[in-house]
């Protein structure tokens, strides 16, 4: 896994467009996230990758 990545370096990863990810992200439970925050942690990306399944 990687230790971060941006919303759309995610996004490419899922062959998404970023605002769609934005909206799936939303759907996350327990993602805390600062609406200014613009890289994912690695803590932030095993709880994205647990709901969404691996890219």
């Amino acid at each position: 896994m990687k230790k971060c990545a941006t919303k759309k370096e995610l996004a490419i990863l899922y062959n998404i467009h970023p605002q769609t990810l934005t909206k799936w992200i939303n759907n996350v439970p327990n993602l805390k996230l600062d609406p200014k925050q613009r890289i994912f942690t690695p803590k932030q990306l095993k709880i994205i990758y647990e709901h969404l399944g691996e890219p």
